[in-house]
């Protein structure tokens, strides 16, 4: 159940974001082993002066940031930053300008499914 957050500065509007948003997912899936039609994925443009980016970078820019439940091994996740960075280059971005996050939340801190805690809804599949 990952929520992601996709944050890019104006010099990325020339891409398909519905494009760039599917392939993602199927990273996700591909990399986590998420059910396909498990998807929350959000793309946020900033104008340029909202978007302070490290000194040495370009204003091209992205930031993806993917919370969901813990438990992905480390090789996993650099499996999953692997093809991130490769579908930025695909992309036609550099990749030394991007940034991947992964925040783990426990299940118990999502209340998803008509207010139920995650913790919750795992249990019923158990």
């Amino acid at each position: 159940m990952p929520s992601i957050a996709v944050h890019i500065t104006p010099s990325w509007e020339s891409f398909s974001k519905k494009v760039f948003a599917s392939k993602l997912q199927d990273i996700l899936v591909l990399s986590f082993g998420i059910p396909k039609n498990d998807r929350l994925i959000r793309i946020f443009e900033y104008l340029p002066e909202d978007f302070y980016l490290p000194l040495n970078l370009e204003n091209a820019y992205i930031l993806i940031e993917v919370t969901l439940f813990p438990g992905r091994t480390l090789d996993q996740k650099r499996k999953f930053y692997q093809a991130v960075n490769q579908l930025i280059a695909d992309s036609g971005h550099k990749t030394d300008a991007s940034r991947v996050i992964l925040i783990e939340a426990p299940p118990e801190n999502w209340g998803i499914r008509s207010g139920q805690s995650g913790i919750d809804v795992i249990k019923q599949k158990e």
